[in-house]
């Protein structure tokens, strides 16, 4: 199944071969996703679905039976890919036979699920020959009603922009955003209440709708990748009220809380203000390529900057290496401010988990059979023993120094930025601390204050 990254590879793949040539997109849609070809009566086992008494609140089981396939699906049969793949296989197979005036690549196209999406330059004849060899191939493979005609009329021509797998794809600026309508969507879904700051009782189903809305969120927002792991950590198993039920020790089950709420928080921030969300919400295509693609690209090659810092308690250093561009600064300031932060930030910790053990005694009396089965172990969104319980004036030194390595690179970024020197430029940054490396690599922390800066 096709990602993102790969019609955005695709489109820039032939900005490159074709520079100043106008690319065109369009979606054909199977008719009714499939569901009208035929079927194997074995297949019908798979169209089926079990819950015991007490899942989801149930009092007694509960068994539920579709006589066609749930669009989708997860669980649908594998044959349903196979009729797309096989479009999408015979599309490729074929030409232009005058390569002068229509290039002599190979017609491209990518399929997910019922959505054939066809990519090609407006050179010659190019573009609509392959738009009619796909229109064709539907009608050959799959009957002469296989095609939706009805979205055809709205999505099926030639264009530049186009709405593709839930986000807007604006060939000719390169850049993809996601529509309004998903965006007034995140807006409301943020804002109840179930997910304001000391709420303890929200059911799991709606916070993996969230979830699945923050897919579509990241393809257009990296910079939210990061926060995704704060919602993994609450999508266990629920209570049998169906709410979120977080596990491990006290410690662990209050810093995803406060994880949680505080990514909550930082994406009710973005949405907040509807006249920044086409800013906030769009992105390059060229943030889909890895940086070794890049560097592969030679127009890309050349917005690339090369950076390295370093820090000690004393003062911080940053350096450009392709500007020549050289930064300097005192950490003696910094170093109060920090530990102040770090030290009100370890305090909310604490009265948050004062509340949480409240709760549990309240939940589980002593000596209940709840009460001795509560201390479950730890996951694996919980941060080791060591980084957990470790609060001595040598580690909190130790955070602090990474603190200031860490600053090297904001301090850096927010000059170069100041100076309009980072405008269409992607950084590549060296460190030898190890901590802040990790940071800038996972955009992550266990430490309050890390991901505060973060």
């Amino acid at each position: 199944m096709p990602f993102h990254s790969e019609l955005a590879r695709i489109l820039l793949y032939w900005s490159h071969r074709l520079p100043g040539i106008r690319l065109l997109l369009a979606k054909k849609d199977v008719a009714d996703a499939f569901k009208w070809l035929w079927l194997l009566a074995e297949c019908a086992g798979l169209f089926s679905c079990e819950f015991k008494a007490g899942d989801a609140g149930l009092e007694s089981g509960l068994i539920c039976l579709w006589l066609s396939l749930n669009f989708g699906w997860r669980g649908g049969p594998g044959s349903f890919v196979e009729f797309g793949t096989l479009i999408r296989v015979l599309h490729s197979n074929f030409a232009p036979e005058n390569s002068v005036w229509n290039d002599t690549i190979p017609f491209k196209s990518l399929m997910l699920m019922d959505d054939l999406i066809v990519i090609e330059p407006d050179i010659g004849f190019r573009a609509f020959m392959s738009l009619g060899l796909a229109e064709a191939l539907f009608v050959k493979l799959l009957g002469p009603a296989a095609l939706n005609l009805i979205k055809d009329l709205a999505e099926g021509s030639l264009d530049s922009m186009r709405i593709i797998w839930g986000l807007i794809y604006y060939a000719d600026r390169l850049v993809r955003a996601l529509p309004a309508p998903k965006l007034e969507k995140a807006a409301n879904l943020l804002h109840l209440a179930e997910f304001d700051k000391g709420c303890l009782k929200v059911l799991l189903v709606l916070l993996q709708e969230l979830r699945g809305n923050q897919e579509f969120w990241v393809s257009v927002a990296p910079q939210l990748a990061p926060l995704l792991g704060a919602t993994n950590s609450l999508t266990g198993p629920p209570t049998p009220d169906g709410l979120v039920a977080t596990r491990g020790p006290l410690r662990s089950r209050a810093r995803k809380w406060l994880a949680f709420w505080e990514s909550i928080e930082l994406m009710r921030l973005l949405v907040e203000v509807r006249a920044h969300w086409e800013t906030r919400f769009t992105n390059p295509l060229v943030n889909a390529l890895h940086v070794t693609e890049m560097l592969a690209m030679p127009s890309l090659r050349d917005s690339l900057l090369w950076a390295t810092g370093d820090a000690t308690l004393d003062r911080w250093s940053f350096i450009c290496w392709t500007t020549q561009e050289v930064m300097t600064g005192t950490c003696e300031f910094l170093q109060n401010i920090l530990a102040q932060m770090y030290s009100d930030s370890a305090e909310d910790e604490e009265e948050f988990i004062k509340k949480l053990k409240f709760l549990d005694s309240l939940a589980n009396p002593p000596g209940s059979e709840s009460e001795e089965n509560s201390s479950l172990p730890a996951d694996r969104f919980v941060p080791s023993k060591e980084n957990e319980e470790d609060t001595s004036l040598d580690y909190i030194e130790r955070v602090i120094i990474a603190l200031c390595e860490f600053w090297a690179l904001l301090g850096g970024v927010i000059g170069m930025a100041l100076r309009g020197l980072l405008l269409n430029k992607t950084l590549i940054y060296a460190s030898d601390n190890r901590n802040a490396r990790a940071w800038i690599k996972h955009r992550d922390s266990n430490i309050p204050l890390v991901r505060f800066l973060l």
